[in-house]
């Protein structure tokens, strides 16, 4: 066995204490920004589940090959959200195009400038398991042929 130190087993004040450039061309990461990526990654985790719901639930995903009809509706995603905070995680639109839902995913309770006055407001809802996100769905589908 050896004692050698190599990237991975580098004490955290040490990886620190080293430049970005350094960190990046090593792949190793601090603590923290460990933490945010395996929060980012679990956030994409959980766009995938929900979008292959909306899939299995007869939604397409709106794309100028899919707009022409869809038997339950559409949904769609803005790619690299973090750099528009003011566009939620997903539009799901009803079959008609007549109602529109918005959701906010998040895994942590980390907003962007304007995204939790979105949600506070009632224009965004925020879903954090895929759980929130059927339950939500489903509450907006009944109020759909309800009204």
């Amino acid at each position: 066995m050896s004692n050698r130190l190599n990237a991975a087993t580098l004490p955290p004040e040490i990886v620190r204490a080293m430049s970005p450039s350094d960190r990046k061309a090593l792949k190793i990461r601090t603590p923290e920004e460990a933490a945010t990526h395996n929060a980012n990654l679990a956030e994409r985790e959980l766009q995938r589940l929900c979008e292959s719901w909306l899939s299995l639930h007869g939604y397409s995903r709106l794309t100028a090959h899919t707009a022409a009809d869809a038997p339950r509706g559409w949904f769609g995603h803005l790619t690299e959200s973090e750099r528009n905070p003011l566009m939620p995680d997903l539009l799901i639109l009803s079959a008609g195009m007549r109602r529109c839902l918005m959701i906010e995913l998040k895994v942590r309770g980390v907003y962007q400038p304007g995204q939790r006055e979105h949600i506070e407001a009632g224009r965004w809802i925020e879903c954090r398991t895929l759980e929130d996100f059927v339950v939500t769905v489903t509450e907006w589908e009944s109020k759909q042929q309800e009204g």
